[in-house]
């Protein structure tokens, strides 16, 4: 039975993306197909729905995990459906299939919870949801990344964190403006002369600035705002994200945007790559 299999493969807890590399997956002798691979976007909408009617919080996650990236119109529909659950692992299940689902609908069905309390009301699922928005890379989800990103609301760090990192990702000039606008709510943002003083960006607001223009202002408020003043009028961004100058920084800022399944993939490359070093050097000696 095809739930049987979704529960075994489910890994039910979920988490949203973050600054931090995943552990290394474990290494199986044959690759198997996966779920999603062996069912057609219909027979897995009926599954989802199945599955969101049960009203058993396992069985709907490991059903959105297996199923809710399937590129179709039907599919994020049903998965929709999952964000009105009041079950915060669902609901987590539910954004991160709607982030990494490649249909069109998918961020059409993420700003329509824009005001959902469901959603915003707690600090996982509102930090979720940005970066959803976020790995979307379109300047229709600045609007809802701006709401409540303000320095002095009482909005929890790790949804601004979010929300400044996910602006870096959506390559507008309506982004810089909207991190440039941020950093003047923030505690002394408005400074000597209203305009910033002396005070230091963020680390994610200086890295997503970085991405954005291809220029490094540093860490100065001011000197960012000095600068955009100078060349915001005609400014284009460029559609190839610009480098970090640090190495870490920019592992650290790929990773947030990788998939589930890219993230595996880069952890057995790197595993691959570490054994091929220590082989060579076993040999060497």
């Amino acid at each position: 039975m095809l739930f049987v299999a979704l529960l075994l493969s489910s890994t039910y807890a979920l988490a949203p993306a973050a600054l931090a590399f995943s552990q290394e997956p474990p290494v199986e002798e044959t690759e198997k197909p996966s779920v999603s691979e062996e069912i057609n976007p219909q027979e897995a909408a009926a599954q989802i729905r199945e599955a969101l009617k049960s009203k058993e919080e396992i069985v709907m996650v490991a059903a959105l995990q297996s199923l809710g990236q399937i590129p179709s119109k039907l599919i994020t529909a049903e998965v929709a459906k999952g964000l009105k659950v009041k079950s915060e692992a669902v609901v987590l299940a539910a954004l991160e299939a709607l982030r990494f689902n490649k249909d069109d609908s998918a961020l059409g069905l993420l700003l329509k919870v824009r005001k959902d309390k469901n959603i915003q009301d707690n600090a996982k699922t509102a930090e979720a949801y940005a970066y959803a928005l976020g790995q979307k890379g379109d300047k229709k989800a600045i609007p809802a990344l701006t709401d409540d990103l303000i320095g002095t609301a009482k909005t929890p760090t790790n949804v601004i964190t979010a929300k400044v990192l996910a602006l870096g990702h959506i390559r507008h000039a309506d982004s810089i403006q909207a991190l440039l606008d941020y950093t003047k709510t923030t505690i002394g943002g408005l400074g000597r002369g209203g305009r910033g003083g002396g005070r230091k960006l963020s680390r994610e607001a200086y890295g997503a600035l970085v991405v954005l223009t291809g220029t490094d202002q540093g860490e100065s408020v001011q000197a960012w705002e000095d600068w955009w003043y100078d060349h915001r009028n005609g400014f284009k961004v460029s559609p190839t994200e610009w480098p970090l100058e640090n190495t870490r920084d920019q592992r650290m800022w790929n990773n947030v945007w990788l998939s589930p399944q890219e993230k595996e993939e880069a952890a057995q490359a790197a595993k691959e790559e570490k054994a091929g070093r220590r082989k060579k050097d076993d040999a060497d000696l």
